[in-house]
């Protein structure tokens, strides 16, 4: 199955943790400009577990330093309280210490501001919301598709 047939990520609601006022407004017209709909804005931890404890999200975003903490922070208390939600950190903070931390709390990708924040952040999402296989469903799919056995002369298989 196709990743573009899989996933519609505009009715997807994205929650955006970052304490930057511009950087938020340039998160939310990257994001309007794939099409997603429903984009909540906020600066904090704080605020982002508050909203979280009134209402779900599809998939949360968040910088390193926000106001009151730090975004790996965020990760592990959303690992913690909303483990099926997905996390993906967006920060200006391109450090290899960073993503191993981010992926490490949960995070299910880091994204570098940088030019091409864009079309990896869409990539991310995509990738964020698609269908995880059950593992029953997943060894069903492996049987169905597993190659047939080569014929080596008549009547007999190859081993």
């Amino acid at each position: 199955m196709e990743m573009d047939e899989t996933v519609e990520p505009s009715y997807a609601t994205v929650l955006v943790a970052e304490a930057s006022p511009s950087d938020a407004l340039a998160m939310r017209r990257i994001l309007g400009a794939y099409g997603l709909r429903t984009i909540v804005l906020v600066d904090s931890a704080e605020r982002a577990l508050a909203f979280l404890a009134r209402e779900s999200c599809d998939v949360i975003l968040t910088e390193y330093p926000l106001r009151d903490t730090n975004g790996i922070r965020l990760v592990e208390s959303v690992r913690r309280l909303y483990p099926e939600t997905p996390v993906i950190m967006v920060s200006g903070v391109n450090d290899e210490r960073l993503i191993a931390a981010a992926i490490h709390a949960g995070a299910s990708d880091f994204i570098a501001k940088d030019a091409r924040v864009q079309a990896e952040l869409y990539k991310a999402i995509r990738t964020a919301l698609a269908p995880k296989p059950k593992p029953s469903e997943q060894t069903r799919e492996e049987a169905i598709v597993a190659p047939a056995p080569r014929a080596t002369g008549p009547g007999r298989a190859a081993p």
